[in-house]
């Protein structure tokens, strides 16, 4: 890794922090910052409306999926902030394969939530309601029973969010969220297909006070809050800081530096991590490198999901005892499996500028051809959704048909950011699947077969399009990986640290104890 092609690969690219820049530059970014909380407090308002509208007997799985009403809102402000980036000189800010990896974790926990939703999210909190509430009073509370179940969602997040982080078994479903070295807005749509899930349950003792109905409202909330954190677009919110949790917040929580780990879990507010001693203000002069510890070095979002099990299994097959073997999925993620007392592995230093990314090379035309592809996955990802909650047999059995090719094509397009070996003859065989797939439903859904129909027309053309597409970029395509694109620190990473941690140290609160006398 020494050779002159990796010294010219590996320069990390940097661009201006928020912290830093012109005052037009910072101005701009609180501008956007005040903009969106005042759309979130009409959206806010907006969805108390809409509660009041309801009847009072409403199940969950009736009510307004504003999550999936966002979408449009999703990816308008995607194209802005890319474009944002463009603008500002921002390389490296954005990229097609991130997005990818990101996107595609978050398509794969919809489908799985869009199955075993009901199960193990609408059931246990409707259960406990009808069986063991305490009273009716916050079923009829108007603005009270409203603002009280805010700051009880927002309460039961943060421990959603601490032990996430605390906890190994816990960390290995929301390490996925992390896993991303960007913090974009596509790095918000990056969830883990369990940990959604699981969370549910810490929200269920609410149900001994709260109804479903206005459960499910402010727990939809308290996630769409969260999509504006993750960008840089927006900078420090001056005395906001104090009550709300803001991108600056979230970006710190993003970071790899030992200053940045297990700080600022807030939701909706930053009041908990100041109560409970989490909270870490992000430092402009020590911006953070985000990402997890140790680079994930592939775009697969299934082997995202996977990943941290397997260290988790092979921690406790090096351990012996059962005990041991317990606290490999109960202690945090740094211990070092066992030893008594616990010790912690030590977080690898580094900064953002001795961060190198994992970003395999692949021509930028070849790049439309992968985002024309996604493109196509979201639209397959909605149908399947919608077919999945269907009372026809027949509409689920073709939606079943439609998860395996989804996933097939998700984990196609990332093989190919990957540039795996075989992932041009897995893509040759995802495009011939999809057409005959498209032309089954067009001949059972339609009204058959017509070669020179509108739709069969276009499936052909799309898919001999894109198939001359992939084949004349089969040579970078299958081109190995070389080892100086893995994601790295570089050796000057340690050093680096120590110089910023030594002029910033009486900045941190949280994690004092990292900070190293000489």
């Amino acid at each position: 890794q020494s050779s002159t092609m990796h010294d010219t690969k590996t320069v990390p690219e940097t661009h201006p922090f928020p912290g830093h820049g012109s005052v037009l530059h910072r101005g701009f970014g609180i501008l956007v910052g005040l903009v969106s909380l005042l759309g979130y407090g009409y959206f806010l308002e907006y969805m108390r409306s809409d509660y009041q509208l309801r009847s009072e007997d409403v199940l969950g799985r009736q009510m307004t999926d504003y999550v999936q009403m966002w979408v449009p809102i999703f990816v308008v402000t995607i194209f802005l902030e890319t474009l944002w980036a463009f603008l500002t000189g921002r390389t490296g800010y954005w990229r097609v394969n991130d997005m990818i990896g990101s996107m595609g974790t978050g398509i794969i926990m919809v489908v799985l939530k869009a199955a075993v939703a009901v199960l193990f999210a609408i059931a246990p909190y409707e259960y406990v309601w009808h069986n063991y509430r305490l009273t009716d009073y916050f079923q009829h509370g108007g603005l009270f029973a409203w603002w009280c179940m805010f700051i009880g969602v927002d309460f039961a997040y943060y421990w959603v969010h601490r032990t996430g982080h605390t906890m190994s078994c816990f960390w290995a479903m929301h390490s996925i969220h992390h896993q991303s070295e960007e913090c974009n807005l596509t790095t918000a749509l990056r969830q883990s297909s369990l940990h959604s899930l699981a969370s549910n349950f810490y929200y269920v003792p609410l149900a001994l006070l709260f109804p479903p109905h206005l459960f499910y409202i402010h727990s939809q909330f308290n996630l769409l809050y969260q999509y504006f954190l993750h960008t840089e677009v927006i900078g420090k919110l001056g005395p906001l800081e104090w009550v709300l949790n803001t991108p600056s917040q979230h970006r710190l929580h993003h970071g790899r530096q030992p200053y940045a780990i297990d700080t600022n879990y807030g939701g909706t507010l930053s009041v908990w991590d100041r109560v409970f001693g989490t909270f870490q203000e992000e430092i402009d002069e020590f911006p953070p490198a985000y990402g997890i510890t140790h680079a994930l070095n592939t775009f697969d979002p299934f082997y995202a999901n996977i990943h941290p099990w397997l260290g988790i299994l092979q921690n406790m097959r090096s351990v012996n005892g059962l005990r041991n073997k317990f606290l490999c999925l109960y202690n945090g993620p740094g211990w070092i499996p066992g030893s008594e007392p616990a010790a912690e592995y030590e977080i690898p230093p580094c900064t953002r500028e001795t961060v190198v990314k994992y970003d395999p090379a692949l021509p930028g035309l070849f790049q439309v051809y992968l985002l024309l592809q996604f493109a196509c996955a979201i639209a397959m990802q909605s149908l399947v959704v919608a077919n999945l909650r269907s009372p026809d047999p027949a509409l689920i059995q073709l939606a079943m048909v439609g998860v395996c090719l989804l996933f097939v094509t998700l984990y196609s397009l990332a093989a190919l950011c990957d540039r795996r070996h075989f992932a041009f003859a897995l893509e040759v065989a995802r495009l011939l699947a999809l057409c005959a797939f498209a032309l089954y439903l067009v001949e059972h859904l339609g009204s058959g077969i017509d070669w020179y129909g509108k739709q069969t027309v276009a499936v052909l053309v799309f898919t001999a399009h894109s198939l001359c597409w992939l084949i004349s970029y089969r040579a970078e395509i299958c081109t190995p990986l070389q080892d100086f694109e893995l994601g790295h620190d570089l050796p000057a990473a340690a050093e680096a640290h120590r110089r910023i941690e030594q002029r910033i140290a009486h900045k941190i609160v949280v994690n004092r104890r990292w900070i190293k006398d000489e």
